[in-house]
C-alpha cells in the first residue's frame, strides 16, 4: 500500500515538471533569496515529495504536496543554521519578461527592496498568498500553521510590506497604493 502512495504522489511531478519548478523555484527564492539553496531547495522538494506520505493530503493546490516539501525542507535549513541564513543580493526572478518598461524595472526593484526587509515568516506567507494564490487553508496546510496564524502574519507582512513601500516611494517622490487584498 505505501508504494501506491508513493506511486500516486510522484505523478504531481509528472509532464509539467519544468513549469512546476520554475514557480516553486520562484517561491524558494523569494523565501531564501539565495539563488543556490532556492535551487537546492527546489530539487529536494521534487524529488522528497513523492516519499512523504504526510504531503498526500488531498489539497485545492495541486503542487500542495510539493509546497509543503519546500516549505519543510526550508525549516530544516534555518533550524541548522539558525536565523542567520546568508541572504544575496541578486534579484528576485520574474514570471514574466514585463520588466522592459523603465518605470516597471523601479516598481520592482522597490517591491523586491521591501520583500528583502520582511522576516522569513512574513515573506513565506506573503509569496504563497499573492505570488502562488493559495487559499489560507492550503497555506495553513503547506506551512503547518493555524489559519488564524496565517491571517495575522499576513497582516502584518502587509503592514511591513506597505510601510516599507511608502518610505522608498517617498524617498523617490512617488505615490504608493495600497497593498491589501481581501483573500
Amino acid at each position: 500500500m505505501e508504494i501506491v502512495k508513493t506511486i500516486r504522489a510522484t505523478r504531481h511531478v509528472g509532464p509539467d515538471r519544468h513549469q512546476r519548478w520554475r514557480r516553486l523555484y520562484r517561491v524558494a527564492y523569494c523565501w531564501t533569496q539565495d539563488p543556490q539553496l532556492a535551487a537546492d531547495l527546489v530539487r529536494e522538494s521534487l524529488t522528497g515529495a513523492g516519499h512523504d506520505t504526510r504531503n498526500l493530503r488531498n489539497m485545492d493546490t495541486p503542487d500542495g504536496p510539493l509546497f509543503r516539501t519546500l516549505a519543510k525542507t526550508w525549516r530544516q535549513i534555518r533550524a541548522r543554521h539558525g536565523t542567520a541564513v546568508k541572504h544575496s543580493t541578486a534579484s528576485i526572478p520574474a514570471a514574466e519578461s514585463s520588466e522592459q518598461d523603465p518605470a516597471t524595472q523601479a516598481l520592482v526593484k522597490r517591491v523586491r527592496a521591501a520583500l528583502a526587509e520582511l522576516s522569513c515568516q512574513q515573506r513565506e506567507i506573503i509569496t504563497l498568498v499573492d505570488l502562488e494564490r493559495m487559499n489560507y487553508r492550503d497555506i495553513a496546510e503547506v506551512l503547518d500553521l493555524g489559519i488564524e496564524t496565517v491571517r495575522e502574519r499576513l497582516f502584518s507582512a502587509r503592514r511591513q510590506l506597505e510601510r516599507s513601500l511608502r518610505d522608498l516611494a517617498s524617498a523617490d517622490d512617488h505615490s504608493v497604493s495600497s497593498v491589501w487584498r481581501v483573500k
